[in-house]
C-alpha cells in the first residue's frame, strides 16, 4: 500500500524467518463433507492479512486450524514454522474466536487476570488500556456485558498477550462506529509497533481495503486468492465493451499468455469483464482498473474460478520490496513447572509465606469455587452430624448394657442411634461414589466443552494437558478433602464397635447383640480406602464427560460406571487376600471370633478337600447327621474368614488397586483430549 515504505534492500537468504501461516494440500473434513480441500497459501510475516469468504465456506474452520483447536484432516498447515498448539507456540498466538468463548460468572478484572494467570508474556498495560478505552467497568461481570463489549474484552485479552500472530474471526461484527474505530487503531498500532501479523476474517470489504496489505479469498473451501492487495489490483482488470451479437464472447488475447474471465456482467448490448491477465489488451478495449472490493465480489460470485495464483516471494527472487519487521524482545515470565500451578505469597498478619493457585489451578477453582465450597461446607455438616451420631451410639449402647446386664435377649428395644448408625447411614453412604461421579465428576470437562469455554483456555498459554491436569488437580483435592470430613467418623464409629466388642462383661454382651455383623459394610469408608474409592468415581465421571462431551449423557454413564466399579470391587474384596479356613473340631458349626468377616462355609473331607455342599438332608448336625456325615467321608464343616490382623493389609490393597485405576482413567484423559474437537 502507498502508506508502507519498501526496504531498499531484501533481507539475507539465510536471515529469512518462516511465514507467519503457510499451508500445502490443506483439508479438513465434517460430518456432512469437506470444509476444506486443496488449500494452498502463504501470509508473510508482518502483514495484516483480510481473509474473505461466503459464510460456511471455511474461513471459521481455518482460523481454527491455525490457532491448534482442531487437527487437518490432509496437507499440512505451520504456524510460525512450527505445528499448531505446541505448547512453544501457544504463547505467540492470540486468537479472537467468532462466539467469544468467554466465562460468564467472571468479571472483566477477573477476565484481565486469567490472561495474567495463563500468558507469561502478558502485557497488563495494553490490556487495561485497550479496556478502557471502551468503557467497560472492570467490575462488571461478563454475562451483563453487551455483544460489543465482550468483542472488546476477548480482543485485550488476545493482544496482551504480544502475539506475534494474531488470529481474528469477525472483530469487527458487533461492534459500533466509536469501538470499531478504537479497535482498529489498536490493531494498527499492534501491528506497527511489535510486527504483529494479523489475519482477520470479514465480510465489510471496504474496510479491509482500508485496514489490510493483504487479502485471503475463500470460496467452497478452497483458497482463490492469496496475494498483496496491490499486487491483486494491479492483476486484473475492468473491460467493458459492446456486443454485435446477444451470445458475443467478450475479446481476449490469444497466446499461452492470455487472459482469465473471471466474471463477466450483461447489461442490455454493454457487457462488462473482470480479467486476469498478464499481458496486454487489444487498444480498441476499453479498460478499468478495478477497486480491490469489486475484485473480491467477482470472485465470490464466480466459486468456479481458476485460483490467481500469487507472484514469486521477492525474498528469494531478489526483488527489493521486503518491508523490515520492527525489532523486539518478548517479554516472558520464567518459571518452573510447579511455579505454573503455586505462587507464595505472605498475607497481611501471617508470619509466613503461604501457597495460592496460580496459572490454571487458578482458573479451575475460580470457574468452580461456589460448587466446591458448597461441596466441602455440606461435608463438614455431614461430618459433624456423623460425629454426633456417634456420641448417641456410645450412649445408647450403654443405656442398653446397663438395664439388660449380661442378659442379651432383655426385649429392650434397640437405640435408635444403633439403627441410623448400622442400618440407615450404610444405605446412603453407598451412593457417595454415585454422587461424586455425577456431580462432581461429569461435569468437570463435559460443562466447559458444551458451553465452548474450553477453547478460551485452549487459545492461551497453556497445553490441553495441562488444562485436563489442572481440572483434576482441584477436583481431586477437594473430593479428597470432602472424603477425609465423611470418612473420619464413619472410621471412629468402626473402630468404637470393635472396641466394644472386645470388652468383657454387660458391655460386650451389648456390643455382640446390637452390631452383630453389621460393621464390614462401613469398610468401603473407612480410612483411605474411603478417599481412594470417592477419588476413582471422581475419575470415572471426568472420563465419562471428556469422551461424551455433554453434560447429561455424562452424568448417566458416569453414575452407571460408578455403579459399577464400586460392585466389582466389592466382589473382589473378599479374593485380595486369602482366607483364613477355621475347621470345627466336632461336627458342630465353629463359633466365630469376634471382628472377623465370615466369608461361608461347606464342609471338610478327610483326605482334606473342601466342598460347599453337605450330603446329609438334615441342616444342623446331630448325632444321626454325624453318622452320614463319617459315612460320606466328611470329617466336619468349616468356616472362611478374614481376621482383624488382615483389616490393616486388605486396606491398603484396595487402597492401591482405587488409585492404579483413577491414574489410569487420569491418563486416558490427558490422551483423548487432543481428540476432542474444539467447535
Amino acid at each position: 500500500m502507498s502508506d508502507r515504505t519498501p526496504a531498499p534492500a531484501p533481507a539475507p537468504q539465510g536471515d529469512i524467518p518462516p511465514p507467519a501461516l503457510k499451508a500445502v494440500d490443506l483439508g479438513l473434513r465434517a460430518h456432512d463433507g469437506w470444509t476444506l480441500r486443496h488449500c494452498d497459501f502463504e501470509v508473510p510475516r508482518g502483514r495484516i492479512a483480510g481473509l474473505v469468504g461466503p459464510n460456511g465456506d471455511g474461513k471459521t474452520s481455518l482460523l481454527a486450524l491455525a490457532a491448534g483447536l482442531s487437527d487437518p484432516a490432509e496437507g499440512t498447515l505451520r504456524v510460525l514454522g512450527h505445528r499448531p498448539g505446541l505448547r512453544d507456540v501457544l504463547p505467540r498466538v492470540g486468537v479472537l474466536l467468532q462466539d467469544r468463548p468467554l466465562h460468564g460468572s467472571f468479571t472483566v478484572a477477573e477476565t484481565l487476570r486469567l490472561g495474567r494467570e495463563l500468558n507469561p508474556g502478558w502485557d497488563e498495560a495494553e490490556a487495561s488500556a485497550l479496556v478502557r478505552e471502551s468503557d467497560i467497568p472492570p467490575r462488571e461481570r461478563v454475562s451483563r456485558l453487551s455483544g460489543g463489549q465482550r468483542t472488546c474484552l476477548a480482543l485485550a485479552l488476545a493482544l496482551g498477550k504480544r502475539p506475534d500472530l494474531l488470529l481474528l474471526d469477525e472483530p469487527m461484527a458487533d461492534l459500533d462506529p466509536l469501538r470499531r474505530h478504537t479497535m482498529m487503531a489498536a490493531l494498527m498500532r499492534t501491528a506497527a509497533e511489535h510486527g504483529t501479523t494479523v489475519v482477520m476474517s470479514s465480510h465489510i470489504l471496504a474496510e479491509l481495503h482500508l485496514v489490510c496489505d493483504y487479502v485471503l479469498l475463500m470460496a467452497r473451501g478452497r483458497m482463490l486468492i492469496a496475494d498483496d492487495t496491490d499486487f491483486v489490483q494491479a492483476a486484473h482488470t475492468l473491460i467493458t465493451y459492446t456486443r454485435h451479437a446477444p451470445d458475443a464472447e467478450p475479446p481476449r488475447p490469444f497466446g499461452p499468455d492470455g487472459a482469465t474471465v473471471v466474471e463477466t456482467r450483461l447489461s442490455g448490448r454493454s457487457a462488462a469483464a473482470l480479467l486476469r491477465l498478464p499481458t496486454s489488451l487489444p487498444a480498441a478495449v476499453r479498460t478499468t482498473p478495478p477497486a480491490l472490493d469489486e475484485i473480491l465480489l467477482a470472485y465470490l460470485r464466480s466459486p468456479d474460478a481458476t485460483p490467481c495464483s500469487p507472484r514469486p516471494d521477492p525474498r528469494r527472487h531478489g526483488s527489493a520490496t521486503v518491508r523490515p519487521l520492527p525489532q523486539h524482545r518478548r517479554r516472558e515470565r520464567r518459571m518452573s513447572t510447579a511455579g505454573r500451578f503455586l505462587t507464595w505469597t505472605s498475607p497481611r498478619h501471617v508470619p509466613l509465606p503461604l501457597p495460592r493457585p496460580a496459572g490454571a489451578l487458578w482458573l479451575v477453582w475460580r470457574q468452580h469455587r461456589v460448587f466446591y465450597l458448597a461441596t466441602l461446607a455440606l461435608a463438614a455438616l455431614a461430618g459433624a452430624w456423623a460425629a454426633w451420631q456417634h456420641h448417641l451410639l456410645v450412649t445408647g449402647v450403654a443405656s442398653y448394657a446397663g438395664h439388660c446386664g449380661p442378659d442379651p435377649f432383655c426385649g429392650r428395644p434397640v437405640p435408635d442411634a444403633v439403627r441410623t448408625v448400622l442400618h440407615r447411614a450404610p444405605a446412603v453412604l453407598n451412593s457417595l461414589p454415585l454422587v461424586v461421579a455425577a456431580l462432581l465428576g461429569a461435569p468437570l470437562f463435559a460443562q466447559d466443552i458444551e458451553r465452548g469455554t474450553h477453547r478460551l483456555a485452549w487459545t492461551q498459554s497453556i497445553g490441553r494437558a495441562e488444562w485436563v491436569v489442572a481440572k483434576l488437580l482441584v477436583a481431586s483435592a477437594v473430593t479428597a478433602v470432602a472424603a477425609l470430613l465423611i470418612t473420619a467418623p464413619v472410621s471412629w464409629w468402626w473402630s468404637t464397635v470393635w472396641h466394644g466388642r472386645a470388652t468383657t462383661g454387660s458391655q460386650e454382651v451389648a456390643w455382640r447383640q446390637l452390631a452383630a455383623g453389621n460393621d464390614w459394610p462401613f469398610f468401603e469408608y473407612t480410612g483411605t480406602v474411603g478417599i481412594a474409592h470417592l477419588l476413582l468415581a471422581l475419575l470415572t465421571g471426568a472420563t465419562a464427560g471428556l469422551l461424551l462431551r455433554r453434560v447429561v449423557p455424562a452424568v448417566a454413564v458416569g453414575a452407571a460406571a460408578a455403579w459399577a466399579l464400586r460392585t466389582a470391587l466389592r466382589w473382589l474384596r473378599p479374593r485380595l487376600l486369602p482366607a483364613g479356613v477355621r475347621p470345627a473340631p466336632t461336627v458342630d458349626y465353629p463359633p466365630l471370633p469376634p471382628n472377623t468377616w465370615h466369608l461361608g462355609g461347606g464342609y471338610l473331607r478327610t483326605d482334606g478337600t473342601l466342598t460347599p455342599h453337605a450330603p446329609c438332608p438334615s441342616p444342623y448336625p446331630g448325632n444321626p447327621q454325624s453318622a452320614c456325615l463319617h459315612a460320606h467321608g466328611i470329617r466336619g464343616p468349616y468356616t472362611r474368614d478374614l481376621r482383624p490382623a488382615q483389616f490393616l493389609p486388605l486396606h491398603l490393597a484396595e487402597t492401591a488397586l482405587c488409585l492404579v485405576l483413577a491414574l489410569v482413567l487420569a491418563f486416558v484423559c490427558v490422551l483423548c483430549v487432543r481428540r476432542v474437537a474444539a467447535r
